[in-house]
């Protein structure tokens, strides 16, 4: 399920766990890193939002962005903590920046508080005892050699990883100040939650130009016999695997016919969708790896359902597609011809699934309640910038009071060295 406003500390505490930074040398004084209307926070505080926010943005990829270290990592010829960030329409190098992010993270914290309070909101009694066995899992003084202590860290956590999600579930759930109807979230769920299963291809030729009307021929005939196929047996794995298989061969008729020179490519380019993931590739460099997959070793549930694509058509996703399959009945198959997100022209076969149907059991062997799953994902799609609206306007209310020396003294690249080691 996703639910973006909670975030788990576990994977921050494990990869914690396992540096051995230098210390933080001039963050121990003074005291107090930021105020905010009132509310200290000490400098080992700060480090601990500094390093929520570092994981985020550097190790994590905020907002779905490919993770800053693998530039760093693999890419000779980009500098990530030298290049130019902005936010709020100021410019930052790297470190600026997390420094930035880390400021409004407290500020907005300090309103989330402010707001449970006024609303007489408070911690559920799960969230509190998940905290707590989260919490209760850390070693002793497990990030002293990161600049702060287990305390700190206890209290970033609590705040930036239960306090939101918990005001804002308060709110808007069962029960809640602004409960929303159960009417209104299950219409959301019918106009807007997709599933279905795809293969596709593109309609322009290696050189990524249009194809000629006896190529483009040809791909539709291809997927005239994949619909055909999945006619017959309804079985839409085995027509992916046809199509992989299909693929394959194709790519190594064209590998066998290409002179190890710079001769132009005679077979199309392809994208593939599988699991909502786009591959592009060309077809005469394609390997017998790029679209293979050991069925033999999947799961019987994952067989059934490794090649399911679920989304909210709300969020971003290609809204061409979408609007097609929208127009389909459920268990219906046809063959679409759309633009995808790059605007190359595409042809797909698509399948078009009840997404409450085939979901299997859970682990007590009941039927999965798929729409009862998402629920608070699409409470969050509904209300979230109604939230975020008040929590911004709180924010501008509050006085913050920034101690220059402490966060100066407080360097992100520090941990970068943690994880990876000079650079």
């Amino acid at each position: 399920m996703r639910n973006i406003l909670k975030r788990s500390v576990t994977v921050l505490l494990a990869l914690a766990v396992l540096c051995s930074a230098l210390l933080m040398t001039g963050c121990s004084t003074p005291k107090v890193a930021i105020t905010v209307d009132g509310d200290d926070y000490t400098t080992g505080e700060y480090l601990a939002y500094l390093y929520n926010t570092f994981y985020q943005v550097y190790m994590q990829g905020s907002g779905g962005a490919t993770p800053l270290y693998y530039y760093e990592m693999y890419s000779t010829d980009t500098d990530v903590w030298g290049q130019e960030y902005t936010h709020k329409e100021k410019k930052y190098d790297l470190a600026g920046y997390i420094k930035a992010l880390t400021e409004e993270s407290v500020v907005r914290q300090v309103a989330v508080k402010r707001m449970m309070a006024e609303l007489g909101v408070s911690l559920n009694e799960e969230d509190k005892k998940a905290l707590a066995e989260e919490l209760a899992a850390m070693e002793n003084d497990a990030f002293i050699d990161l600049g702060f202590n287990n305390e700190s860290y206890a209290r970033m956590a609590e705040e930036c990883n239960y306090n939101e999600s918990g005001l804002f579930y308060t709110l808007y759930g069962k029960g809640g100040q602004r409960e929303v109807p159960e009417t209104d979230v299950r219409k959301y769920f019918d106009d807007n939650y997709l599933s279905y299963m795809i293969i596709s291809d593109s309609l322009l030729n290696a050189e990524g130009k249009d194809m000629t009307d006896d190529e483009k021929k040809a791909v539709k005939e291809a997927f005239e016999g994949y619909l055909a196929m999945y006619e017959k047996d309804k079985d839409f794995d085995a027509v992916l695997h046809k199509f992989e298989a299909d693929e394959k061969a194709q790519s190594e008729s064209a590998s066998n016919q290409t002179a190890p020179t710079d001769s132009a490519p005679t077979t199309a380019a392809t994208t593939t969708t599988v699991n909502n993931t786009t591959t592009e590739s060309d077809a005469t460099t394609t390997t017998a790896d790029d679209h293979d997959h050991d069925h033999e070793e999947e799961t019987e549930t994952e067989e059934a359902h490794n090649h399911r694509v679920d989304v909210d058509s709300s969020n971003e996703g290609n809204d061409n597609l979408e609007k097609l399959i929208k127009e389909m009945a459920f268990n219906e198959v046809k063959i679409l011809e759309y633009e995808d997100d790059n605007k190359t022209p595409t042809i797909a076969l698509v399948l078009r699934m009840n997404p409450e149907a085939d979901r299997g059991n859970d682990e007590d062997g009941n039927p999965v309640d798929y729409y009862a799953e998402q629920v608070e994902a699409i409470l969050y799609s509904m209300k979230f910038e109604e939230f975020n609206k008040q929590i911004e306007e709180k924010m501008a209310t509050l006085k913050v009071e920034v101690n220059d020396k402490a966060v100066k003294a407080c360097d992100p690249y520090e941990f970068r060295k943690a994880f990876f080691g000079e650079q």
